[in-house]
């Protein structure tokens, strides 16, 4: 190629000090024509290399270098590049900066970098960059709702501790609301779980003490009690289901009047028990029968927040619900 045959020509030790690189396009008298009229500039130029696409020509200053291929480009409209020594060497020359996109470069300046994405290229870019945020995403959340684990287990204790007091100070009776605790708690952002995204997921709790509560308090109910600690003996006291996944979206639609949180979540189950601790249970207990009327109900009952003890006779008793087994259906 001319771009080596000029470099050549400058290792060599010529005393010229620059050279122009002339692109014909095909038009090879025109270059000619034009060296012939470089004597207009009083400047004698040499063909030291020709290729199918470009002359070049060395001989002159930078100074008369630049003047000769203004005047190609002027009078012939042929393209340019000029060339000196030095930028030879680095194989980098200087064009007429209205020209330089449409100039090939040498095979040595052509590089990766410099060459444009292609479009399937970027399809499979934004491919991969979208692979990767299905993948991630739903690692961050899952981190993100572990850690909120930890506040949600101190409100825990706190409202136990709260609960023991309330015990003890009305000769072991438990309270039938949550937000009967309010005055042994410390304050209010206890009764609220970091996760509560429905401003009291427990409505009927809020609508009472006029602030949100997001946890599910085992009813202080003799009977439901009773049943309770026959089968366990550490059952739950307080839980929280907002650390589980929203199984049925359409539970939770306060707009349409349909809003059974219970119903909604299933999986990961914040309680604390009788003697203090916090569990982490997984629930899944999604249950559906008719009734005498025909009616098909979805089981609310809370059974499973409070205890992991599968004992059908006693839920069945606890949740007012068929005590046989072959009257559940699968809900739809």
């Amino acid at each position: 190629m001319v771009w080596l045959q000029l470099d050549t020509l400058f290792a060599r030790g010529r005393r010229d000090r620059c050279g122009v690189v002339l692109y014909h396009r095909g038009g090879a008298r025109r270059a000619k024509r034009c060296l012939g009229a470089s004597a207009i500039l009083g400047v004698h130029f040499d063909l030291v290399a020709v290729d199918d696409e470009a002359f070049a020509f060395a001989g002159g200053t930078t100074e008369e270098c630049t003047n000769f291929g203004a005047l190609c480009a002027n009078t012939f409209g042929l393209l340019y590049i000029l060339c000196t020594e030095r930028a030879v060497q680095r194989y980098y020359c200087m064009a007429d900066p209205f020209e330089r996109s449409k100039l090939p470069l040498p095979e040595k300046e052509v590089s990766v970098m410099q060459r444009a994405l292609t479009l399937i290229e970027v399809v499979v870019v934004l491919l991969i960059i979208a692979l990767l945020a299905g993948l991630l995403v739903p690692v961050f959340l899952k981190a993100r709702r572990y850690a909120q684990t930890t506040p949600c287990t101190s409100n825990l204790r706190q409202i136990h501790a709260a609960w023991a007091m309330y015990c003890e100070d009305n000769d072991g009776r438990w309270p039938w609301f949550a937000v009967e605790l309010f005055p042994y708690a410390k304050s209010r952002e206890v009764f609220k779980c970091p996760l509560d995204a429905y401003n009291g997921i427990h409505t009927q709790e809020s609508v009472l003490g006029g602030f949100p509560v997001s946890y599910y308090l085992v009813p202080g109910v003799r009977r439901l009690l009773d049943i309770l600690y026959s089968v366990d003996k550490n059952h739950g006291v307080v839980a929280c289901i907002l650390h589980g996944d929203i199984r049925h979206s359409r539970y939770l639609e306060r707009g349409r009047g349909l809003f059974e949180p219970l119903a909604a979540f299933d999986g990961l189950t914040l309680r604390v028990r009788l003697d203090g601790s916090v569990q982490r249970a997984q629930v899944y207990d999604e249950r559906c029968y008719y009734d005498e009327n025909g009616i098909l109900n979805h089981s609310y009952c809370a059974w499973h927040l409070y205890t992991d003890v599968r004992e059908e006779q006693a839920r069945a008793r606890w949740c007012l619900e068929p005590v046989d087994p072959n009257a559940y259906v699968p809900c739809p």
